[in-house]
């Protein structure tokens, strides 16, 4: 917990970890008076315990910024979002900040906005980070069409490289919402696209970088996909596999149970290769509202679980992928 918090400020709204490092969101924190500006903690571990290291804060914050909405963290880099900051006159056309950690101290070294920017664009709805590559989320463009950024800071300063949106996008599709980056891919959910005749079924579309420029490779759909699954709430990605949120999808008629679905990748074409559910799940528990992808792990959240008859306390769920490569059996599940 932070040394200084108190009732509402959210904190745990948003988290990433890096290492022995973790950043962790608080929009709704009151900052020098202004109600709601929002600030994010990093703790490090060392000898086995965790403590607080630092608290970031925009140099520009005012109230209402929801400042760490969204974060993310990768080795000596912190990007942390402000979606609804204004802009000029542009009210909630968003902000995301970058920090950078030098000798134990971490200090805002930029702030990043779109270089198409417009009001109600909520850019930094979500974020992701590996290593020199950030990619900024903005469901709000163009009446929830969505998009989403790529910058570089190889260099030293972060520069936009890559404006990321569907080929076959329309209004109200949130696309946007939920990013994920891995070397040269990043994963984009769009979690209320129709996919045939099915209204809020969901997608989420890969893209991937050569020789500077960003290209969508693939459009990711579950196999079993129904109307108002909302595949593409969530996303994670590391290397060659890809795990996505379906929040709302049903299982054996338990409405809203929520499922989680991997993607593996073979060459340039990702193949669904499984079908996470909970060992325990029943309706209305929203498995897969958050996932998180490490290697041969993985974690999904289902943030309205029951546990010993205290309604919607929450679980997540712990996966370990099988000698063949094929399959991430349940590993634990329980209330944090």
């Amino acid at each position: 917990a932070p040394d200084d918090g108190v009732a509402g400020d959210g904190f745990g709204f948003s988290v990433s970890v890096s290492g022995d490092q973790i950043l962790i969101g608080a929009p709704y924190a009151t900052v020098d008076g202004n109600g709601g500006e929002g600030t994010a903690y990093v703790f490090t571990r060392a000898d086995g315990s965790w403590s607080q290291r630092a608290k970031l804060a925009p140099d520009d914050g005012a109230a209402s910024f929801n400042f760490g909405w969204s974060v993310a963290l990768s080795g000596a880099n912190a990007v942390v979002s402000a979606p609804v900051a204004p802009v000029g006159n542009n009210a909630l056309q968003g902000k995301a900040y970058v920090f950078a950690e030098n000798a134990g101290t971490w200090t805002q070294t930029q702030a990043l906005v779109a270089s198409d920017g417009s009001a109600s664009a909520t850019f930094g709805s979500a974020v992701a980070l590996d290593g020199n590559t950030a990619v900024i989320g903005a469901n709000g463009v163009n009446a929830y069409f969505g998009a989403a950024y790529v910058f570089d800071g190889s260099s030293g300063s972060w520069l936009q490289t890559g404006e990321l949106v569907p080929d076959d996008g329309v209004a109200t599709e949130f696309f946007g919402l939920a990013v994920a980056v891995s070397g040269t891919t990043a994963l984009v959910g769009a979690y209320n696209q129709r996919v045939g005749s099915n209204s809020g079924q969901g997608s989420a579309y890969i893209y991937t970088e050569s020789g500077g420029s960003w290209t969508q490779q693939q459009k990711l759909t579950a196999s079993d996909g129904a109307a108002s699954a909302r595949f593409g709430l969530s996303v994670a990605l590391d290397g060659e596999t890809a795990l996505i949120g379906s929040y709302f999808a049903a299982i054996d008629g338990h409405v809203r149970q929520g499922a989680a679905y991997l993607f593996s990748r073979s060459g340039t074409t990702w193949t669904q290769s499984g079908k996470l559910v909970a060992s325990d799940g029943v309706a209305e528990d929203h498995f897969g509202n958050a996932v998180a992808l490490s290697g041969p792990a993985a974690l999904v959240g289902a943030f309205d679980v029951a546990i010993d008859g205290n309604e919607s306390q929450g679980a997540a769920y712990f996966y370990t992928q099988a000698a063949d490569d094929t399959i991430f059996a349940n590993g634990f599940d329980g209330a944090p």
